[in-house]
């Protein structure tokens, strides 16, 4: 088995990712593991019949700018419990680039909250964690917020 060394933390600023990442730093501090929290945001593109609409880059800096300040406050308010952290901020697919983060940045564990939607809800927005799940080679740790 493989020492865990770096635990990798995508949040999304809700409840959920929060509860993962406080548990991700928990486990870290255990382990004498470092924490990276990464948050991957998409950038919006509205698709028509007769074309599609594509975010302006003011919209899109205003974007990365709110989310770099969620991510510097989640980091800030973690300070402090013995467990080096540091972030990045990642404009793509969530569970494409947790997957490249992840192999990029050489984590040994992903530790990642789940909603457990079931049924039509899960259907309509999909699973970022079970995404992970299936195409990381990095090992997924699964935290649900009960």
């Amino acid at each position: 088995m493989q020492t865990i060394k770096k635990i990798l933390a995508p949040i999304a600023f809700d409840d959920t990712s929060s509860g993962s990442l406080d548990y991700a730093i928990q486990l870290a501090k255990q382990l004498g593991a470092t924490v990276c929290i990464v948050h991957v945001y998409p950038i919006p593109l509205f698709s028509f019949p007769d074309g599609t609409l594509i975010t302006s880059p003011d919209v899109a800096t205003q974007l990365s700018e709110v989310a770099q300040r969620h991510l510097d406050e989640a980091v800030r308010l973690r300070q402090g419990q013995g467990v080096e952290l540091s972030s990045l901020l990642v404009n793509g697919n969530p569970w494409e680039d947790i997957v490249v983060v992840a192999e990029r940045e050489k984590a040994d564990l992903i530790v990642m909250g789940t909603h457990g939607r079931r049924g039509v809800t899960r259907a309509l927005l999909g699973s970022v964690a079970e995404r992970v799940l299936r195409s990381s080679r990095v090992p997924v740790l699964v935290v649900h917020p009960s």
